[in-house]
């Protein structure tokens, strides 16, 4: 069982005070699109999906999350939810700020860490390495989320010390999971890497499961499998959101009709295209052009 929403922030909770090496540690339901604006955190952040399904942008790439899914960010990278992306369920994030964490220079988390140093200069040349990462099914993780907001909740004999002890273990089973990753990232297929980069490029394409087996060479259970690990989601809704997103920008950039921009992103109608527009954005393709003009007005 999942706990309640909760709010401790280094701002206002007088429960952080013994902990000064943590910004934010939050639960929250979200059910509106663009929620998640682009933020910047000196701290490393760990964002936990708990329900429902999360679009993000990091440095400019993109990534999706799903339940059990944990997006991982270092100091220096801008991230937020996708621009006019329904971004609906519920998630945990945890900030933490190290005494020193920059690109150039080792990890250091502070006093209060067990973690040797050279423990510390692993896991952060592992996350500078891998980050912005999402990591997949993170089971193991939720239960130590979970135990953190009980010691938080419940504030028992010990908790400041078994917070602490629950922080290194979160940070070093990320960073395992890190290294994990980067090897089975390389056992894919390279005719699937070359897929990946091509379906874009040409999204009036059919890019049926029978046809990316052919390419790639590889069964359909093998394939959605490797699309899950590395985009999140199955053949086709990658393909579905590729191409949402390609719609999204010929609605603010051209007058072109619905059934025109359906077409050219590869719906097979103007009526299909308004409503898997409307399941990934919460807004009739109507509607998002004539928002996305009222946004442009107001930037101006």
């Amino acid at each position: 069982m999942h706990p309640p929403e909760f709010y401790y922030h280094r701002n206002s909770s007088p429960e952080l005070a013994p902990f000064p090496h943590i910004e934010a540690f939050c639960r929250k339901r979200r059910n509106f699109a663009s929620a998640l604006g682009r933020h910047l955190h000196r701290g490393i952040e760990l964002v936990q999906v708990i329900s429902g399904r999360f679009h993000w942008d990091v440095e400019g790439r993109q990534a999706v999350t799903n339940p059990h899914d944990f997006l991982l960010t270092c100091p220096w990278q801008q991230h937020s939810g996708m621009e006019d992306t329904l971004n609906a369920g519920a998630i945990s994030w945890l900030i933490l700020n190290p005494a020193r964490y920059v690109p150039e220079k080792p990890l250091r988390l502070g006093a209060w860490s067990g973690l040797s140093r050279r423990e510390q200069m692993q896991i952060g040349r592992i996350f500078a390495q891998h980050c912005p990462v999402v990591i997949r099914n993170f089971t193991e993780a939720d239960w130590l989320i979970t135990e953190l907001w009980r010691e938080f909740d419940c504030r028992p004999l010990g908790h400041v010390t078994r917070i602490n002890h629950l922080l290194d273990e979160i940070l070093l089973l990320t960073a395992r999971r890190c290294q994990s990753m980067s090897g089975s990232a390389h056992a894919a297929p390279r005719q699937l890497q070359n897929l990946l980069a091509e379906i874009p490029k040409d999204l009036r394409r059919a890019w049926r499961v029978p046809e990316l087996c052919r390419i790639t060479g590889l069964k359909p259970t093998t394939l959605t499998g490797h699309f899950k690990r590395l985009v999140g989601m199955s053949p086709l809704n990658h393909l579905i959101n590729l191409r949402v997103e390609a719609a999204k920008r010929l609605l603010r950039e051209t007058t072109w009709p619905l059934t025109r921009i359906a077409l050219e992103t590869g719906f097979s109608s103007s009526q299909h295209f308004s409503a898997k527009f409307r399941k990934y954005t919460g807004r009739s393709p109507k509607d998002y052009r004539k928002f996305s003009k009222s946004a442009a007005v107001v930037r101006r």
